[in-house]
């Protein structure tokens, strides 16, 4: 199995919706999983987890993937796929 590490490109944002139940603004956590020479990896697990609990998502077929509805907070994101090096980021921060 070779032993390539998953390159990983996060990008945070913020949606600034209010919701009527708790007044809370919510934001989300989107990216795409690639291999060192930009290929898409396809049906990578990504696990978004913070102090309410995780969340689990699949790449796309082009290695994208998204998590809404995230409060405000500092959050791990682990990414594994077949054949690849665990990659985990922490300290993501969604304002």
């Amino acid at each position: 199995m070779s032993r390539l590490t998953l390159a990983f490109v996060c990008l945070l944002f913020v949606v600034s919706s209010l919701t009527a139940q708790n007044n809370a603004v919510r934001g989300g956590i989107a990216g795409q999983v690639t291999d060192p020479s930009g290929a898409a990896i396809a049906n990578a697990t990504i696990v978004v987890s913070g102090s309410q609990g995780s969340i689990t998502v699949q790449s796309s077929s082009a290695g994208s993937y998204s998590v809404s509805g995230l409060t405000p907070g500092f959050y791990k994101i682990t990414v594994t796929a077949p054949g690849f090096t665990t990659y985990v980021s922490t300290q993501n921060e969604v304002v």
